[in-house]
């Protein structure tokens, strides 16, 4: 178990039974199929609004910042053998 979220004993889904007998597992209600509550799930509502609005904020201050600094962030260097702000440990 990994957190507490983990720990509860929730019904797992039900299975349906496979061509060759084993079972796989039949994926629950998306937020809007009738019958899922998703609407209505106040948790899910204020995270959801909580992330959206978070994501505005961060995408705001990309914005003002000019985008996200290219140092550490350049695959051709990578491959070319840098290794950004780490000690090259052959020159020890």
């Amino acid at each position: 178990m990994c957190c507490i979220a983990c720990s509860t004993s929730a019904t797992p889904s039900p299975r349906k039974p496979t061509r060759a007998g084993s079972a796989r597992r039949v994926p629950e209600p998306s937020y809007l199929d009738p019958g899922s509550g998703g609407p209505d799930n106040d948790f899910t509502n204020r995270n959801t609004t909580f992330m959206t609005w978070n994501l505005l904020h961060v995408a705001r201050m990309l914005k003002d910042a000019g985008g996200i600094p290219a140092h550490g962030n350049q695959r051709s260097e990578w491959d070319a053998g840098c290794r950004f702000d780490f000690e090259n440990p052959e020159y020890r």
